[in-house]
């Protein structure tokens, strides 16, 4: 018997949506390598660190970011989320043993990104060594891989990294992308005590009003030669998923960025349906249900 489609575009959407399923069985297929172990203390992250604060404290997507961290990435140490919201993470602090860091309300959205300069002020004395995440990342594998990497870049350095962060092409497939700046700031790797003259430029030029964004402010304050000791994450542990040749031909990465993912309505077609759809049900396989996080929360 001979199967014709009724249209062109239902087929389309049909090997659309076998291809990205074929994808995903490849990009989130199990594990191979278990047998990374935990950082030594010395480069040790002590604390993954998140920043949900006024109306984003309330979306469901800062609470599957810390269910991934913890089901998906296999993360055992602590979290701390810096909110002034302190009831919407009730949940977090119940599942997945987060701790939230009260702080008060600020006006803009340049003084939020701006604690991103000063997380240290904000955390208890004994954490001295943290990763940053936004709340629009998802882990996607052991955390591990990334951290030994991370490990074994702190060593091979004879000066210790004002910060460690991805650069902003690094993740896509071309290697540079339209409005990139060189860093991206969705994660970043501090020491306390250290960076802490880069670090304090940043936060400054981004309260100059110089800058819209975290990301130029910190490429401007390395300009400026305020942060001379710079690290760069492997790039094979980030991916954009927006970046969609680096979704097809690429293999599995640590970090997932699902950019724009609270402005999801207003995306195209492909990666509202498909894309991100296809990226949170594929972590099932790892025990995560995202279906959990997909309404805002009462709080």
């Amino acid at each position: 018997m001979c199967f014709r489609f009724q249209n062109k575009s239902t087929f389309r959407i049909l090997l659309v949506w076998v291809v990205v399923s074929a994808m995903f069985y490849t990009f989130l297929g199990p594990e191979v390598r278990e047998d990374i172990t935990m950082l030594k203390p010395d480069h040790g992250v002590q604390s993954i660190v998140f920043i949900a604060m006024g109306k984003l404290a309330k979306e469901s997507i800062v609470d599957g970011a810390i269910a991934s961290l913890r089901v998906v990435g296999k993360w055992e140490g602590a979290i701390h989320i810096l909110t002034d919201s302190d009831s919407c993470f009730e949940a977090a602090v119940r599942d997945h043993n987060a701790a939230v860091m009260h702080t008060d309300a600020v006006d803009t959205i340049i003084q939020i990104k701006a604690m991103k300069a000063r997380l240290f002020d904000y955390l208890p004395s004994d954490v001295n060594s943290i990763l940053y995440m936004d709340v629009d990342i998802l882990v996607t594998k052991n955390l591990n891989f990334f951290l030994h990497d991370l490990h074994q870049q702190a060593l091979a350095r004879s000066t210790p990294p004002d910060y460690g962060m991805f650069l902003d092409a690094g993740g896509h497939f071309f290697g540079f992308c339209s409005g990139c700046e060189k860093w991206h700031t969705g994660l970043i790797w501090m020491q306390r005590g250290v960076g802490t003259t880069c670090l304090a430029a940043w936060g400054e030029i981004l309260l100059s009003g110089q800058f819209d964004t975290d990301q130029e402010s910190i490429d401007e304050a390395e300009r400026q030669g305020r942060c001379p000791n710079a690290m760069s994450f492997s790039s094979k542990h980030l991916l954009f998923a927006k970046d969609y040749f680096a979704m097809f031909l690429t293999p599995s990465r640590t970090f997932v960025h699902l950019t724009a993912i609270s402005r999801i309505d207003s995306q195209d077609f492909l990666y509202k349906n498909y894309i991100v759809p296809n990226i949170r049900s594929a972590l099932r396989s790892s025990g995560l249900n995202m279906k959990k996080y997909d309404n805002p929360k009462t709080c």
